[in-house]
């Protein structure tokens, strides 16, 4: 993954566009962000890279999770059974 290698360096925006991704309710932007978020989290931020993400995104994913499409992106992308 690249943006682990280069980010913020490289792509300053990254943090942003992919908070856009998640704001935008569309069910594949949301998922493909929230995927991305967690390999980019998971494998190489430090922990002085990893709290301002925190700050930034923990806002987002609250506003997702109380909205009326959350639980329809959930079903849609997490089918049960």
């Amino acid at each position: 993954m690249i943006a682990n290698c280069d980010w913020p360096d490289e792509y300053p925006h990254l943090l942003m566009s992919l908070i856009g991704l998640l704001s935008s309710n569309l069910p594949n932007s949301v998922h493909g962000a929230l995927q991305v978020f967690t390999e980019f989290i998971k494998s190489d931020l430090t922990e002085d890279q990893i709290l301002p993400v925190l700050r930034e995104l923990l806002p987002v994913l609250l506003s997702i999770l109380g909205s009326p499409q959350a639980c329809f992106f959930v079903l849609c992308t997490y089918p049960f059974g």
